[in-house]
């Protein structure tokens, strides 16, 4: 498998690097706290349309981008932005590309134009991580659908003007038939959004949807076939969520290793005491694991072993983040925590990282579930 990257593939994670560092340092910059806050709609409209990462959302029928999506989102990682790009670009993008229809189509167009955001909303309260739990209901009749429950924890919920709904139509709880997906504008009547912050200073929301009326149009692809296209987003979310801890862990690294060589304790740096030298090699093997698992399940998203590469990855990736993260609020003593320094929004977003996706656990069982049985 070959994992070097093109010259426009290189030109496009430079291009991204120094756009976000102009503008984190620019006369837009938030006063050096530019991890601590969201940075809005002006940042996204100028990523997506004058950089032109509008033209890497999913198309049906087109190339494959994996790679290309992988690199944006490890300089977001390294760079903690909130922009929905994974939510969106990725996770949307892939699903609408892949049910097709001409309103998919459209709303794809929109979103490449930075015109639109359209993020999935899936999990419910009494669900776990497997898509077969849910239970929302999509009754059928005459003119359309009716839907009514709850979906809970949709990431980048606020800015968004989409939602991706996954309910169901036929079926009960834990059937992996008779899920389908239905389209929802933001002002659809009867949906009502609760907005939280989360622990990594991002934002969700849980969306109630009281007796809400769609007509027919608003289903996406066939009726009662969409758990197999979730299983195949998951490894998609999954291989993108590792390439942006690749840039989170491998930032926090180096933000560690900095503080260490500066710091003075009994007369000389902190990196100069053995014990400190042995943490840090202990932080680089997990980031060179966690970033040599990404690389390989990106590539493996369009061979028949993508779910267990993804998973595996996930795996990986979840004990690194919870090693170097932990490691680096260690390392910078009391202050690791507070919210003047960068280092404790790179361990809270790690720490949500670990479980963006399916749980450790979960994955480690699929991935298990996933492996041929010896002959």
């Amino acid at each position: 498998m070959d994992l070097s990257l093109t010259t426009e593939q290189r030109l496009l994670q430079d291009t991204l690097e120094r756009c976000v560092r102009d503008y984190r340092h620019g006369p837009t910059s938030t006063a050096g706290l530019a991890w601590a806050v969201p940075q809005g709609q002006e940042l996204w409209r100028r990523l997506i349309g004058e950089l032109g990462l509008g033209l890497l959302v999913p198309k049906a029928g087109g190339e494959p981008l994996h790679v290309e999506h992988a690199l944006v989102l490890e300089v977001f990682g390294r760079h903690l932005l909130r922009e929905p790009f994974l939510e969106s670009v990725v996770v949307a993008g892939h699903l609408l590309a892949a049910l097709g229809g001409e309103r998919a189509e459209t709303l794809l167009d929109e979103i490449s134009a930075a015109e639109a955001i359209a993020v999935l909303a899936w999990a419910e309260p009494q669900s776990s991580h497997d898509f077969a739990d849910l239970a929302l209901l999509a009754s059928r009749d005459n003119n359309g659908w009716t839907l009514d429950g709850r979906k809970c924890l949709v990431r980048s919920a606020a800015c968004a003007s989409h939602f991706l709904v996954v309910a169901r139509t036929s079926g009960r709880p834990g059937d992996a038939q008779g899920l389908s997906l239905f389209l929802l504008p933001k002002d659809t009547p009867g949906l009502s959004l609760n907005e939280y912050p989360c622990v990594d200073g991002g934002h969700a929301a849980d969306l109630q949807l009281d007796r809400v009326r769609l007509d027919a149009s608003a289903l996406l692809g066939e009726e009662g076939a969409v758990f197999s296209h979730l299983e195949r987003l998951r490894d998609i979310a999954v291989a993108g969520a590792c390439a942006q801890a690749r840039g989170l862990l491998g930032e926090m690294l180096e933000q560690t290793r900095a503080h260490v060589g500066q710091r003075r304790q009994f007369g000389q740096s902190l990196a100069g005491f053995q014990v400190v030298q042995h943490r840090l090699v202990d932080m680089y093997l997990h980031v060179l694991k966690a970033g040599s698992a990404s690389l390989l399940a990106t590539p493996s998203l369009d061979t028949p072993g993508s779910g267990q590469a993804a998973s595996a990855a996930q795996v990986v990736m979840a004990s690194a983040c919870r090693f170097v993260g932990q490691s680096a609020v260690q390392l910078h003593g009391g202050m690791g925590m507070s919210n003047e320094i960068a280092i404790s929004h790179y361990f809270r977003r790690a720490t949500a990282l670990e479980r963006e996706f399916g749980s450790r656990d979960f994955h480690l069982v699929r991935y298990n579930a996933l492996q041929p049985l010896a002959p």
